[in-house]
């Protein structure tokens, strides 16, 4: 392990309580939102990220 600093440490303490943080706003959030929106959300998530890389293949293709 010597490839991993001492300075390392603390960014991973943070990462870790940042993760924490997301998670239990995210399931806030999720008890909160009706099914029907969450399924519009997803579907957007999902369409956006389809659309994103047909875009860069198109892009990056010529």
């Amino acid at each position: 392990m010597e490839h991993l600093r001492y300075r390392t440490y603390p960014s991973f303490s943070l990462d870790g309580v940042a993760i924490a943080v997301g998670t239990y706003v995210g399931l806030l959030l999720f008890k909160r939102t009706p099914d029907y929106l969450l399924k519009r959300i997803v579907y957007m998530f999902v369409g956006a990220s389809g659309l994103w890389i047909a875009l860069q293949q198109f892009f990056l293709a010529s």
